[in-house]
């Protein structure tokens, strides 16, 4: 085998280990925000993946949403849908709907896969999590910090965004308009 058939190889192999280390943290991050929904008693259809530093909010597939980026993380943007009034959440009239349209939290997850394990961790939290995917405490205590902490968020969000101690108006409402 020549040398340079012998880098060609090396390649293959590498491409090979990354589709399978992204393949192994995917059906990861799957188990996770399944067990999340299940969790928080959210309807699985008002959770949302996007490209975490994309221009703007796109929802799309998760596998689509899952970005290696330079810090060693696989990204995954995770976009929550809330609602003031619950009742649009269970209404069938596209009327009600409208009138009270979702309002999306969006927040960046980030994986890592170590050895018996992953790192995980939410952008702008200060936890990070080593779970070990066997270990369903381990993910309860995930699922416990996402609750306590988005509830945390959105009590202090606005006094947050007006004293400019958040980079970003991560609620999906626009903070200058007057609604009802």
């Amino acid at each position: 085998m020549s040398r340079y058939a012998q880098i060609c190889n090396a390649l293959k192999k590498t491409r090979q280990d990354y589709i399978q280390y992204r393949r192994e943290c995917a059906q990861f991050l799957v188990k996770l925000i399944e067990g999340l929904i299940g969790y928080l008693e959210c309807p699985p259809q008002e959770v949302t993946f996007f490209k975490v530093h994309a221009e703007k909010y796109v929802p799309t597939t998760l596998a689509d949403a899952l970005q290696l980026h330079a810090d060693t993380y696989l990204y995954l943007g995770l976009g929550i849908n809330l609602y003031e009034d619950l009742a649009a959440v269970r209404s069938d009239d596209p009327e009600v709907q409208k009138a009270k349209p979702p309002r999306p939290f969006l927040c960046a997850c980030m994986v890592k896969k170590i050895d018996g394990g992953f790192y995980f961790k939410i952008k702008h939290i200060d936890e990070e999590f080593t779970v070990d995917p066997t270990r369903p405490e381990d993910f309860e205590a995930v699922y416990a910090s996402v609750f306590s902490n988005l509830l945390a968020e959105l009590d202090s969000h606005l006094q947050s965004f007006l004293n400019r101690t958040s980079e970003r108006n991560r609620i999906g409402f626009d903070v200058g308009r007057d609604e009802e």
